[in-house]
């Protein structure tokens, strides 16, 4: 029977379930508190009324216990809390001190005493442990947020304390404009985005970054969880960072502060001193306030309903970023190359980088031939020897216009000066400034609403590493990125039993990029012709000379690396969320259920490329046209070949090409559903019994300019007339051919989204996750927990493929292989604006794209039958409570992935085809790079090479996909195994002090891809994100000395005022080195990998360090075979790490309290305090190729953290 009670019920719930065909929910931010009233024998008592009041604000919630004696007040806000217990023939109980944190679930019984008249106030105790949910992860206090020495500022930078995270991040960025490095860190084995929220709400910016990161003394606390076994929880695999911002009270609160450093206190780069540079320019201004109380108006005064609290920040940041380039030498420029001549008493000794001249080529069989620049081909080089120089008249005169825009060496470097030769400062100028306002108001005794928003702009001048040169700002760039969004949460509690939560978001974040100043490409001397093809596009092409820029994490293009090295772009991302959730208590459960749906959406719009992107190795350099590729991606080879003014095809991201504009409207939605049970079994157990489900739709693009798959089994329309053609040259020549007509096939292509067919993948609908965990308290001291959950990795928001719908008109430079050339530098593009390939769309069908890459590693085709990655793991654990409010915790997890993306190459050489050892990788690379006749030649449209070519290669035709060089898919048949065991010890602040510190001990092992393409069992490797061993700690001592302290509590205040108030703080953070991604293609090692060793920074014996002075790596014999050899390596190996990462960040303040609530603080802070340089980004990992070893090899050239900054700061709060 229905009562008008359970009538409203039903209608609100009813409403829900019809609003949620169109809203969300998020991750819950607030706690909760429940337990049970007992009489004096431990017998339940109903129909106590049991108050909750927030000391701060004065708002009291009110719950009657039921049969069962049971209360519940289930979203709690963080802050300090009073609950009172009134019974008629009991005497009142009341609990002071109970704190309640972000997303705590605590519990807390109540004994009654018989009586009438008496008041017994306790405070509450055993609050520390949570015993209500299976979490790990940590609380980061509104005390350590205000008192730790934070870089910049951010509470977020905080989240890396918790156990069982591993940072993968830069440690140059830390503050509020660092959005993708604030997030990047990976989670108990977990892949993908990590959940990002403020105040519950989503908070991202594009890539998974965080969105907005308000200061400091606004944030209430936060917290990560790393493991919630709680449904609820979702759109991540990760971790959960829930930071909780600040709301008024009813007393009128702030802060203001400013932070000051300069170059007289900030310590030079590793590098600077090192090249004898001086200090850089060095400036910073960090200010802001928080101001926060109740609303007050004329004929409205707010106090105990409606509170307000707006903050802003500005940071006025400039600060080097030391690296060293390559640039071309000045003998280089003039043509010169015989620095590369290390031997010059035997020019055929392999460690000679001989350059040969592209227009001598003769046809020699299947191959063109070419004589070198002067050089004999045995014996020594005579003294006046004109071997590897240029002559003047065949520098090219575009890119000797080009070569006056890099700048002159200015170090020695290394391999004679040819390489690392030129250092850089680089400063980064920021300014941001950061806005956020929120307003608290309780409706009734039973409904609240908040909302709050949010705004950040940083305009942003960064990576200009070469300045002024030729009077242009060659380098230099901007990027903007401006933030807006907010949120609003409305809280009906119907009765102290059923609540409903319904919470709105909306983010939108936009990237902007342009470079300092434009150019007209028609001064470097470009024909009339290509001209006209770049459509008057004004600024640079973009020049990649494969090892200054192609392959190096350094890169030294001309052209504004802040601007994507052309004229800009323009990128805004939003996602929006709403999210009802309903919390029902019934006897000892407390069950929660709601949906999950999100909206994300990126535009994208840029030029590109329209000046032309322009690739340059040793293709048209190297002696002949099967040279191998180790042969042809020697240093010194590109550059030449750059001076000469002879571009190669490349492929992938290295395509010499003309662009069309790129332009895109993506959008994914997000569904999930959730039901939480969270059930006390009894006084000292509690089950958390949960199911989540989630759908995310696949990707769809507004006007459907996106690419849905790849077709692999259907024959191509031009199928018949070239294996026709293949078959006349066959019967004319057997011998040269390795693959007989009736094995070769063309098959396949791209298929593109429709109206029909709108999304690129077809949702995965098996993402079921149970969650089931076990809290049980041994005693009120002690607790075990277990837990098993299920956990989904969303895809976001992706680059969409957008083959025929971004035009791109390739460089061909030469139809026969080399012989002759039909395009150089100064006319890359003769047809003019009529040789500039439109944009088809999907008009071609399954001829879209012949004679190129399909995808990348990178970005690979997506299949159809997308899977969702997702995460099994098992928590065992236990947490103490010690004296002085002391937890220690541990825990064991074990996770395992499945259902991991894999890249993969569809389009390989068959392995009986390869070699083995640089001997058989020979031979291979002969055999397989001599030519054929072409037969597409004539039959592909849309402006491919494959059509003018009169050759390809062996290789070529035994591919799979001969029309297409790579093929890049992605398969989900991938999979991880993680196991760690995680300690952690915190003691919230007492009296005089609050720490944290954890130890993680951890394995990942992952299996996401194939060694070599034809392997047909995936690697079995040890992450690249594997670090097993993490050390942190977190600390705040206030000094027991001074009015009020343990030593001098009479003091009188003028000595007070000098040896009073003194506090200690300080962070420390340690982990292992990661294991370094060997990505050169086929390398080789003659003996056990696993005797090669990295000893990056460590000390030399000769007052040096390995990697800056000698390669960081002891690897004899170690080897890049051509692009025709079986690698015997694999990626990464457990010996060859980068160098543990260590920071300390320390600070000493003096706090002058004025009065109760009032004090001005001063403080002295050093950052990285030990100056303790942390190498690793730009490290050479290309060995070279057998027996001309790479001199970049196992040698850095930055340092990739910020030396140490003594930041002076003030800050008044009252």
């Amino acid at each position: 029977m229905f009562t008008p009670k359970a009538d409203r019920r039903v209608f609100w719930a009813g409403l829900l379930l019809i609003f949620a065909s169109f809203s969300a929910t998020a991750q819950e931010f607030r706690g909760s508190l429940a337990g049970k009233i007992l009489d004096p024998n431990g017998a339940v008592v109903p129909g106590s009324k049991v108050d909750i009041k927030n000391v701060e604000t004065g708002i009291v919630s009110t719950a009657t216990t039921g049969e069962d004696g049971a209360y519940s007040f289930p979203l709690l806000p963080p802050g300090k809390y009073q609950l009172t217990v009134t019974k008629e023939n009991f005497n009142t109980a009341v609990r002071d001190g109970i704190e309640v944190r972000v997303a705590d679930r605590l519990t807390l019984d109540v004994q009654l005493e018989i009586g009438v008249t008496a008041m017994v106030t306790t405070v509450a105790s055993g609050l520390t442990l949570d015993t209500g949910t299976v979490s790990t992860g940590t609380v980061v206090t509104g005390k350590q947020i205000s008192e730790l020495p934070l870089t910049e500022g951010t509470a977020y930078q905080l989240a890396t304390l918790a156990p069982g995270i591993a940072y993968t991040g830069n440690p140059l960025f830390t503050g509020p404009t660092s959005n993708g490095n604030l997030a990047a860190f990976r989670s108990n084995g977990g892949t993908g985005a990590n959940q990002i929220t403020l105040d519950g709400s989503p908070n991202y910016a594009f890539d998974g970054g965080v969105g907005f990161s308000p200061p400091s003394d606004a944030v209430q606390e936060f917290k990560v969880q790393t493991n919630a076994f709680d449904a609820q929880q979702g759109y991540s695999a990760g971790a959960t960072v829930n930071v909780a911002v600040k709301s008024g009270n009813n007393d009128l609160h702030g802060s203001g502060w400013y932070f000051n450093r300069d170059r007289s206190r900030t310590a030079n780069n590793y590098f600077g001193n090192r090249s004898n540079q001086a200090r850089p320019i060095r400036t910073y201004h960090r200010f802001g306030g928080v101001l926060s109380g109740p609303v007050v108006l004329p004929g409205f005064n707010g106090k105990d309903r409606t509170f307000f609290l707006v903050s802003y920040e500005r940071l006025k940041d400039n600060i080097a970023e030391p690296q060293i380039f390559t640039v071309p030498t000045a003998a280089m420029r003039r043509g010169d190359f015989s620095a590369l001549i290390v031997n010059r008493n035997n020019i055929a000794n392999a460690a000679n980088t001989v350059i040969f001249n592209p227009f001598s080529g003769t046809q020699s069989g299947n191959n063109v031939v070419r004589t070198s620049f002067g050089c004999p081909t045995s014996g020594a080089l005579p003294s006046n020897s004109q071997c590897n120089i240029i002559p003047s008249n065949l520098i090219n005169p575009v890119a000797a216009n080009l070569m006056k825009f890099y700048p002159l060496p200015n170090i020695e470097g290394v391999g004679n000066g040819t390489q690392n030769n030129f250092f850089s400062n680089q400063l980064r100028h920021q300014d941001y400034r950061g806005w956020l306002a929120r307003i608290d108001h309780r409706i009734s005794s039973n409904q609240s609403i908040f909302g709050k928003y949010y705004h950040s702009f940083n305009p942003e001048d960064r990576q200009d590493w070469a300045g002024v040169v030729n009077g242009f700002p060659i380098t230099q760039g901007f990027e903007y990125r401006t933030n807006d969004g907010g949120n609003i949460d409305y809280t009906n509690a119907f009765n102290s039993n059923f609540v409903f939560d319904l919470r709105v978001s909306l983010n939108r974040f936009v990237q902007e990029r342009r470079p300092a100043q434009l150019f007209d490409p028609a001064q470097l001397g470009f024909a009339a012709a290509s001209l006209q093809a770049m459509r008057g596009y004004q600024y640079f092409p973009r020049i990649m000379i494969r090892n200054l820029d192609a392959t190096r994490p350094i890169r030294s293009t001309l052209g504004s690396t802040r601007s994507d090295w052309n004229e800009g772009r323009v990128r805004p991302f939003y996602m929006g969320s709403v999210q009802p959730t309903i919390t029902h208590v019934v006897d000892n459960h407390t069950m929660k259920y709601g949906y999950d749906f999100r909206v994300v959406r990126e535009n994208f719009s840029t030029d590109a490329y329209k000046g032309g992107q322009f690739f340059f190795d040793g293709t048209f350099t190297t002696p002949a046209s099967n040279s191998s590729t180790a042969l042809r991606n020697v240093f010194g080879r590109d550059v030449a070949a750059f001076l000469l003014g002879i571009p190669t095809t490349g492929s992938g991201g290295n395509a010499s090409q003309i662009d069309n504009s790129i332009n895109y409207s993506v959008q994914s939605l997000y569904h999930g559903f959730f039901f939480q049970d969270d059930w006390r079994v009894s006084k000292n157990l509690t089950l958390n019994l949960g199911l989540r489900y989630d759908l995310e739709q696949g990707l769809t693009e507004r006007y459907n300019r996106i690419l849905r798959s790849f077709d692999l089994g259907t024959p191509s329309p031009i199928e018949p007339q070239v294996r026709a053609a293949y078959t006349t040259a066959f019967n004319a020549n057997p011998a040269n051919f390795p693959k007989p007509p009736s094995e070769f096939r063309v098959l396949g292509g791209y298929t593109f989204a429709d109206e029909n067919n709108r999304n690129v993948w077809e949702a995965d609908r098996s993402n079921f996750q149970p969650r089931i965990g076990a809290s049980y308290s041994l005693n009120d001291k002690t607790v075990l927990r277990a837990g098993f959950g299920v956990f989904m990795a969303p895809f976001m928001i992706e680059t969409p493929q957008q083959i025929g719908f971004a035009g791109t008109a390739p460089f061909v430079p030469s139809t026969n292989n080399g012989l002759t050339f039909v395009a150089t530098l100064t006319n890359p593009f003769p047809a003019g604006l009529s040789g500039v390939q439109p944009s088809f769309g999907s008009s071609l069908g399954l001829l879209t794209g012949i004679g190129a890459d399909v995808a990348s590693d990178a970005l690979p085709i997506i299949g159809l039958l997308r899977k969702n990655s997702k995460f099994a793991r098992i928590v065992f654990g236990i947490q103490r409570e010690l004296p002085g409010q002391i937890v220690v915790e541990a825990n064991y997890i074990n996770a395992h992935g499945y259902d991991l993306a894999v890249s993969r190459n569809l389009n390989f050489v068959p392995r009986e085809f390869l070699g083995t050892d640089p001997t058989t990788d020979t031979a291979s690379n002969a055999f397989l790079s001599a030519n054929i006749p072409n037969p597409f030649r004539n039959l592909v449209p849309g402006g491919s090479p494959f059509n003018t070519a009169q050759n390809i290669s062996r290789a070529q035709s035994l591919l799979a996909y001969p029309q297409f060089t790579a093929l890049w898919a992605q398969e989900y048949n991938g999979s991880n195994r993680y196991n760690s065991l995680q300690v952690q010890v915190n003691k919230r602040f007492s009296t005089d002090m609050t720490l944290t510190s954890t130890y993680t001990y951890s394995n990942l092992r992952e299996k996401v891809g194939y060694l070599n393409p034809s392997d047909t069992v995936l690697e079995d490797r040890i992450s690249q994100f594997d670090r097993p061993h993490r050390f942190t700690f977190a600390g705040v001592y206030q000094l027991p000395v001074g009015r009020g302290r343990a030593f001098g509590n009479d003091m009188n205040r003028v000595l007070d005022a000098v040896i009073g108030g003194w506090q200690l703080n300080g962070t420390y953070e340690w982990q292992s080195g990661e294991p370094f991604l060997l990505t050169a293609a086929s390398l080789y090692f003659p003996g056990n990998p696993a005797t090669m060793t990295s000893r990056l920074g460590d000390g030399d014996g000769q007052g040096g360090k390995f990697g800056i002075d000698r390669s960081a790596f002891d690897a004899p014999g170690l080897v890049a075979l051509s692009g025709f050899g079986i690698r015997n390596v694999p990626t990464t190996l457990d010996n060859l790490r980068n160098q543990p990462y260590s920071v300390a960040n320390l600070s000493l303040t003096k706090n002058f309290n004025f009065k109760e609530g009032m004090k001005l603080q001063l403080r002295a802070e050093a950052l990285n305090a030990f100056n303790h340089p942390y190498f690793g980004a730009g490290i050479g990992l290309n060995p070279g190729p057998p027996g001309a070893p790479n001199a970049a090899f196992g040698i850095v050239t930055t340092q990739r953290n910020n030396p140490r900054d003594i930041q002076f700061g003030a800050k008044f709060t009252f």
